[in-house]
């Protein structure tokens, strides 16, 4: 039953498609972003060929499982979400074989392709008839319309390429890498490429097929899934206003919209937690093995995405399975609970088999002193581990809190009905106390936020916390209408189209605050608007396109604190703070100026990068970049010989790229 009438739910769904065309037609960037769209058509070609292809791929997996249908919406998103993992594995198979080739991953793209939208269409043909469209489903559509609506917006953030750190540093880095050399293999230089990296996988596959954009627009996809995991959980757990709202709040917060601007993968986390956490409460109710089955999978594709998953996702649910066996006394579960934890290791495995065999250990770099301290010394590991350790300081933690909803450097925007979620915490809470699911959802994220505190706290990784919190919330207010006289259904009902229209306002301010930032440097006229806002929101690409322009793809080049591999088309020797820096080493082993040349023109690199002002910021962030206690001798060494062995080829900004004498 829907609580509004029909008429009223079908104009409500007609005037969020009317509010988006205002919107588009009131922006002050519409040619930039139509530029952008005109940029990315290829970009857009290429991730519908990729849905088709993850529908396919998830598709025939949910069959092996379980040879029974879903409805049809539940149906094509669980599909989507399996596929995505099934194709990560896959260019991870084709990577260890050396086969990262454009011929083939486009070949498999238009055949899953063709494959996926056939069936696609076969399974959503019965249900296309509008005359299908009836009282009890009119709000799933109504959902669907909305969701999509605020997808379209959302989609400024995904065309654009990415400019976080992290992001160019391993999560498109190393893509990078495997995309150049067309193998997954050794990457030295960079430990965060060593740890379970599914995404970077999809991103690869992505990278390969159509470039960067292609990569990063997956990330969009799979931030428009959560939305709809979201609302297919609120529906089946209360109502379908339930879901609507609370895709409605996660597809609005500042920090989704951030990640993907910045191409921070942590959203992933928050997509298979959900559809991990929805199995879990599918188990409760039916006893069945079969969630329990689909729980251990998602949860171990979430860790085989990032190992935060298993403080915040993989032991909160861990401890709801045990508890709710030993509460019920259902010893015979104990079975279940073996297949969770079974299924859940099978995808991880991979990662763990592949550093095996490159470095002794298989959770490199964690557990060193297990497992020796491979392409590491005591002087990085010991900055690592303080560089990710928790704090659990007072002032450390309400500094922490706060700046999840301060404003951020890309739109300098953000809105105070973001904080819904949180300020509904203490409503919830007494809910709950009469509510089994909102009692599972409470216990699932203070467990998770209570792993989180005990990681190095970065805000971003509490996202698969927030967003059950969002669907609690979402079922909260969904219940509470549930409990009014029917005028004031429609009037809150009337409260929830105004939120929705405030978020979708917000999307637009913040996408216009974010273009209006858009420098356009001398000769962009020339380039893409694309570079145009590399160059404004990235300080190094500058320099990159200096270098992919004029530098003999041949000649190497060595990187001095400076670590993000992408958008640079050569090959070279980067290192993040955590690596040995192989300049040092040269010192080391050189031991002379005419020896560090004789080692440069071995290793044919011809030309040094360096980042003086990052060496600055990684200094002052991660304390000294050499250690203290090397002999002083090599790194007096090392700046007689940049004195001496080097012409300046350019300094922009203090990034200096310095010409080796005598390389040629």
């Amino acid at each position: 039953m829907t609580i509004l009438p029909r008429k009223t739910a079908l104009y409500t769904g007609l005037f969020c498609f009317l509010l988006l065309i205002i919107l588009w037609g009131t922006s002050p960037n519409r040619e930039l972003i139509t530029g952008l769209l005109q940029e990315s058509t290829s970009d857009l070609i290429s991730l519908i060929g990729l849905i088709g292809t993850f529908y396919f791929l998830g598709n025939k997996l949910l069959f092996v499982i379980s040879n029974s249908k879903e409805e049809p919406l539940s149906q094509t998103i669980l599909s989507i979400t399996l596929g995505m993992a099934v194709w990560g594995f896959m260019i991870f198979g084709l990577g260890l074989c050396q086969l990262l080739y454009f011929s083939i991953i486009i070949t498999l793209v238009i055949m899953g392709g063709i494959l996926g939208f056939y069936i696609l269409f076969r399974d959503l043909y019965p249900y296309l008839n509008p005359q299908s469209i009836n009282d009890e489903n009119l709000t799933t559509v109504l959902g669907v319309i909305i969701l999509l609506t605020l997808s379209v917006l959302f989609l400024i953030s995904g065309i654009l390429p990415p400019v976080g750190y992290d992001a160019l540093e391993y999560h498109f880095g190393a893509p990078t890498w495997y995309q150049q050399n067309h193998l997954i293999g050794w990457l030295s230089g960079n430990i965060y490429a060593h740890m379970p990296s599914l995404m970077e996988m999809l991103l690869t596959g992505g990278m390969i097929l159509n470039g960067i954009v292609t990569g990063k627009m997956i990330l969009w996809l799979v931030t428009i899934m959560t939305g709809f995991v979201l609302f297919i959980a609120g529906r089946r757990l209360s109502t379908a206003y339930a879901g609507i709202i609370a895709g409605s709040i996660f597809l609005a917060l500042p920090m989704a919209l951030k990640l993907n601007l910045q191409g921070n993968i942590d959203i992933v986390m928050a997509l298979f937690g959900t559809i991990a956490l929805y199995f879990v409460m599918e188990w409760l109710q039916t006893k069945s093995t079969i969630p329990i089955l689909y729980c251990g999978l998602f949860t171990g594709i979430s860790v085989a995405c990032k190992y935060i998953s298993i403080p915040v996702i993989a032991f909160p649910l861990f401890l709801i399975i045990l508890y709710r066996i030993v509460k019920d006394k259902r010893y015979t579960s104990l079975k279940d609970l073996g297949i969770w934890i079974g299924i859940a290791s099978i995808p991880v495995i991979p990662w763990l088999y592949k550093n095996y065999i490159f470095t002794g250990n298989p959770v490199y770099p964690l557990l060193y002193n297990w497992f020796g301290y491979y392409d590491w010394n005591i002087f990085l590991a010991q900055k690592y581990h303080t560089a990710h350790a928790f704090n659990l300081n007072p002032n450390h933690l309400l500094d922490l809190h706060t700046g999840l909803f301060i404003p951020f450097e890309l739109t300098g925007n953000t809105a105070p009905y973001t904080l819904l979620p949180i300020l509904l915490i203490p409503l919830i809470a007494l809910k709950g106390l009469t509510s089994r699911t909102q009692k599972t959802l409470i216990c699932f994220a203070f467990i998770g936020y209570a792993g989180w505190l005990f990681t190095n706290q970065v805000d971003r990784f509490l996202l698969p916390v927030i967003s059950i919190l969002c669907l609690s919330s979402g079922i909260y207010i969904s219940e509470a209408i549930h409990s009014l006289e029917k005028d004031k259904k429609i009037l809150i009902t009337g409260l929830i189209v105004v939120f929705i229209t405030l978020n979708l306002i917000n999307q637009q301010l913040l996408t216009n605050n974010l273009l209006q930032g858009i420098k356009i440097y001398p000769g962009s006229n020339e380039s893409s608007l694309k570079e145009s806002y590399l160059n404004t929101y990235v300080s190094v690409h500058p320099a990159y396109q200096w270098i992919n322009k004029n530098i003999n793809p041949h000649d190497r080049l060595l990187f001095i604190a400076e670590a993000r591999r992408t958008y640079l088309e050569r090959n070279a020797e980067l290192s993040t703070v955590f690596n040995k820096d192989l300049f040092l080493e040269m010192g080391r082993y050189g031991k002379t100026e005419a020896g560090m040349l004789a080692l440069f023109k071995e290793l044919h690199i011809r030309y040094i990068f360096y980042n003086a002002q990052e060496l600055k910021r990684l200094e002052a962030f991660y304390g000294p970049y050499h250690d203290p206690r090397e002999n002083r001798a090599t790194t007096q060494l090392l700046t007689r010989f940049l004195e001496t062995q080097t012409e300046e080829v350019f300094d922009i900004n203090g990034m200096k790229l310095l010409l080796i004498r005598d390389t040629l």
